[in-house]
């Protein structure tokens, strides 16, 4: 409500937090600064060195900054692009961070700080690729004394934690871990890849990690190489390299809990790709080492990238024809199983005004079309380079890809010193 001062001057309160009347949690703001022309207000935003906690503060300030300032997701991860080498106790060598990670807003095109305890856990993680994100949390591992090293899931902002059970994985590789969105220690569910044919899963109530094995149902050297956790259906999803997809239902019936490995339907039996994907993609699942799942719109899609270098394919079955695959050439295939033939997947054109996040992040998809949010681009991939650590956006138009951060104020720059490690999206 508005209040006169009995001057010319007029305020503005402004609740933030409690009831009405509560000191704490009022802010009187002078009109004259809720006034204030919005392109000053990003540009002070922008100037200001602001860390990921203080923008939120900054927008709930009153109604018309929060109106010129946009929401700072979709974000990547980032940490200097230096490394040295380093030994450990036992002799073994390992790649060690610049000791810096911070946040890089594609709406804001501004760096925000992390601070605190949450800074130095994601820069301790950075160099072996233990960073996972969904929902505005994170996933990393955390030295819990005679434990050792322990997974984690942190808040950027609040600084809450939520242990993990413990792992007993020792140092096997995971690939990737995703967890549900908004987890509290009394319900939560992770998973992760681990050691390219194994599914582990940790589940609220439980004091141990769970295996779901995969080898019997992996077609020779075929591994595992994205995971998915789905909040519409609490199922959690994977795709091999070949391009096989697997679907996880984990059911908890008081003390025991049960869990379900299927291939995705109409996929009964082995796996053949020549049947199941249609022509050039029966051949080019085999050219393109990075594949990612990400739902949107409901529609479940495979996105796929050759990451290791150009090579020309054999001849597709029924297509008869070779195809050329330039290193970063992407695919995007639909969940089509209504198609009416042998294959169950088909080609997207589009993405229905929407533009997907893939990478170590839990994958995210968000409406783009009708500049809903500034500089996220419609029909789009953005997508992380490992080589290089560039954040990407793949035109699926042009079917070409290019710096996502490229002409931003300061971008250029930015990328030339820094890797991004991860997407991430601030829960507002």
């Amino acid at each position: 409500m508005e209040a006169d001062d009995g001057g010319s001057s007029k305020k503005r309160q402004v609740t933030t937090g409690g009831g009405a009347g509560v000191d704490d949690d009022v802010v009187v703001v002078d009109r004259v600064w809720a006034e204030l022309n919005p392109d000053i207000v990003r540009r002070v935003a922008r100037l200001c060195h602001l860390s990921l906690g203080e923008y939120p503060v900054l927008r709930g300030v009153c109604a018309p900054w929060r109106s010129a300032l946009p929401l700072l997701s979709p974000m990547f991860i980032y940490t200097d692009a230096s490394v040295f080498h380093v030994t450990d106790g036992g002799g073994r060598a390992y790649q060690q961070g610049g000791g810096f990670v911070s946040t890089f807003s594609l709406t804001m095109e501004t760096s925000l700080e992390l601070r605190g305890n949450v800074e130095r856990l994601v820069t301790a993680n950075v160099c072996k690729q233990r960073v996972g994100s969904s929902g505005g949390w994170l996933a990393v591992q955390e030295e819990r004394h005679e434990l050792g090293l322990q997974w984690i899931i942190v808040h950027p902002i609040s600084g809450k934690k939520i242990l993990l059970p413990e792992w007993t994985g020792g140092n096997r590789w995971v690939g990737k871990m995703v967890f549900s969105p908004n987890p509290s220690a009394a319900d939560f569910t992770a998973a992760a890849i681990c050691d390219y044919h194994r599914i582990v899963y940790a589940m609220s109530g439980y004091d141990h990690w769970s295996v779901v094995g995969l080898d019997g149902r992996l077609n020779g050297y075929d591994k595992l190489c994205d995971v998915l956790y789905h909040e519409g259906d609490g199922k959690i999803y994977c795709v091999t390299k070949m391009g096989q997809v697997f679907v996880v239902t984990l059911r908890v019936h008081g003390t025991i809990r049960t869990r379900m490995v299927e291939n995705l339907p109409p996929q009964a039996g082995k796996f053949e790709p020549d049947s199941v994907f249609p022509p050039p993609y029966s051949t080019l699942y085999n050219h393109t080492a990075t594949k990612h799942l990400v739902f949107c719109e409901g529609n479940l899609y495979q996105v796929w990238r050759n990451s290791i270098c150009t090579v020309t394919s054999m001849p597709a079955p029924l297509d008869g024809r070779r195809h050329r695959v330039v290193t970063n050439d992407m695919f995007v295939l639909r969940y089509d199983p209504g198609r009416g033939d042998q294959a169950c997947w088909s080609e997207a054109s589009d993405l229905g005004g929407h533009a997907v996040f893939v990478g170590r992040n839990n994958a995210v998809s968000v409406r783009a079309a009708g500049g809903v949010l500034p500089r996220v681009r419609p029909d789009c991939v953005y997508w992380i380079c490992g080589n290089d650590g560039l954040a990407m956006e793949f035109d699926m138009a042009t079917k070409t890809s290019k710096p996502c951060v490229q002409g931003a104020a300061g971008g250029e720059e930015l990328l030339r010193r820094h890797r991004a490690l991860c997407w991430y999206f601030l829960v507002d």
